[in-house]
């Protein structure tokens, strides 16, 4: 409800005689951040983006991988890289959402969920350079909002952060749940 203060000089120097002082109005169809990773109406176009930044991630480590074999072997690899889901984490930071906290980063924006991969590459024998390593990687999505039956996001993987890739996966889950995340 808006109302005008008739105190207001206004009223009186210019003789403004209006027919109501207040006004009620009603907002419907805001945005909302869910509660909790189950509340998140629609998880397909979420799934979605983090496969093609997940994938996307992928494919710059095997280009990576193959300008390092091309330097030192004078040839590519055949190199297949898997990945397994091994945790999810969401959090919800309504300091963050009503501004009185500062983000620092997109990790730390409103609605936020982060999936940590278990990354394996598997190079061949007939190579010099052969074995298997891990590595995990955490893709964030940051800001969802549902606004009735739609669901709003921000996809991006974090592959460059010591805190949220590497090799201990437990220090990655206790990064994240210093940080506000909870597992789901």
């Amino acid at each position: 409800t808006l109302s005008l203060m008739t105190s207001d000089k206004a009223f009186s120097e210019y003789r403004f005689s209006p027919e109501s002082i207040s006004q009620t109005f009603e907002i419907t169809g805001l945005s909302s951040i869910p509660a909790s990773w189950n509340d998140v109406q629609d998880k397909t176009g979420i799934d979605i983006k983090v496969g093609e930044q997940l994938q996307a991630t992928i494919d710059l480590y095997k280009r990576e991988l193959n300008t390092i074999a091309q330097r030192d072997l004078g040839r590519s690899i055949d190199i297949t890289i898997e990945q397994t889901l091994q945790s999810t984490s969401y959090m919800v930071n309504l300091a963050s959402c009503t501004g009185t906290e500062t983000a620092l980063s997109p990790q730390m924006q409103c609605g936020t969920v982060a999936f940590v991969y278990k990354v394996d590459f598997v190079i061949p024998s007939n190579y010099q350079f052969t074995g298997d390593s891990t590595l995990y990687q955490t893709v964030f999505v940051s800001n969802i909002f549902d606004t009735g039956d739609t669901t709003n996001f921000s996809a991006y993987s974090n592959m460059l952060s010591s805190d949220y890739t590497g090799k201990d996966l437990d220090k990655i889950l206790e990064k994240l749940q210093q940080s506000g995340f909870n597992q789901v």
